[in-house]
């Protein structure tokens, strides 16, 4: 036996990740890839992403493990995650946060305003569809939060929310 990884006869069923084929199908839609290759592949791609110069890179064609993978190490590069349109995802650069709480501030504020904008309510994917690209990278990558349903988790946002 390999440790109960490897799946069964080359990859366990259409990149099933060979957890020993217990997981719901659908899973391989959201969970990033354990292939190492796929991994390999996304560390090399964020890091060179981060070493160029450019602001975002933009991806159209990449496979549901791809792009769970680079959603998923994105962050924890120190890189934000964003999606520009259907079937268009990018890369962005975090600009660098001289002032977290002036930062965290203008993240409260963009929600605020959106959920102005929608007549005093909105849900917390619309404020965070509509928030810019580099608050979105400093959401994921310095807050470390996956969505804004968890600002209000995060103190400091919690009590400029108020």
């Amino acid at each position: 036996g390999g440790g109960g990884k490897g799946g069964k006869g080359g990859g366990g069923g259409g990149g099933y990740g060979g957890r020993g084929g217990n997981k719901p199908f659908w899973t391989q839609f959201v969970d990033p890839s354990d292939d190492p290759r796929v991994i390999a592949w996304c560390r090399e791609t964020i890091a060179a992403f981060l070493a160029n110069g450019s602001p975002q890179l933009a991806f159209d064609s990449l496979t549901n493990p791809e792009r769970n993978t680079l959603r998923h190490l994105a962050p924890q590069m120190g890189a934000g995650w964003v999606k520009l349109q259907k079937g268009v995802h990018a890369l962005v650069k975090l600009s660098p946060v001289d002032d977290p709480a002036a930062t965290l501030a203008r993240l409260v504020g963009s929600v605020k305003h959106s959920c102005a904008a929608n007549g005093g309510k909105c849900s917390a994917s619309v404020a965070f569809r509509s928030l810019p690209a580099e608050l979105v990278a400093y959401t994921q990558a310095t807050l470390r939060l996956r969505s804004l349903k968890e600002l209000p988790s995060h103190a400091a946002a919690a009590a400029a929310l108020s």
